[in-house]
């Protein structure tokens, strides 16, 4: 190997050394980045996600409704194994973090709204047919 051949092997093992100490720093030192996580909502007071599939079908299936929260990692409290994690969620004044509810625009693939299964929404009757339905229990009570 010659001389030039050395300085370009040992150039491209140093930048992938700084690279990878770069990153180590970004994501394990600083906690660089996003972490999105599905939270327990309330369906009865907030607008949830839930999983669109079956139990019966598929034993993995979690139809436990969620709303998403997206929070920097370095704005997360650190827990060990042993202890109680907090749950995730926004304070007013940080920046960066943001509280996703169920809606048409931010549903994705194989998730529903979870308002649907509590209130279903059932058919309205136009106002002809309770009409003929209060002339035949009129009828009825006539005879």
């Amino acid at each position: 190997m010659d001389k030039a051949s050395r300085y370009l092997f040992l150039f491209v093992v140093l930048a992938i050394l700084a690279v990878g100490a770069y990153k180590y720093k970004a994501f394990v030192i600083d906690r660089n980045f996003d972490i999105l996580a599905h939270v327990t909502c309330d369906p009865q007071s907030e607008s949830c996600f839930v999983a669109d599939c079956s139990p019966e079908d598929d034993p993995e299936c979690d139809i436990t409704p969620y709303k998403k929260v997206l929070k920097s990692a370095k704005n997360i409290e650190e827990c060990g194994p042993s202890e109680e994690c907090p749950g995730l969620s926004c304070d007013e004044s940080e920046v960066g973090c943001a509280i996703t509810y169920c809606s048409s625009e931010t549903i994705d693939e194989d998730e529903i709204c979870a308002e649907a299964i509590i209130n279903p929404i059932e058919p309205e009757e136009s106002p002809d047919a309770q009409e003929s339905e209060e002339s035949a229990t009129s009828s009825e009570i006539e005879q």
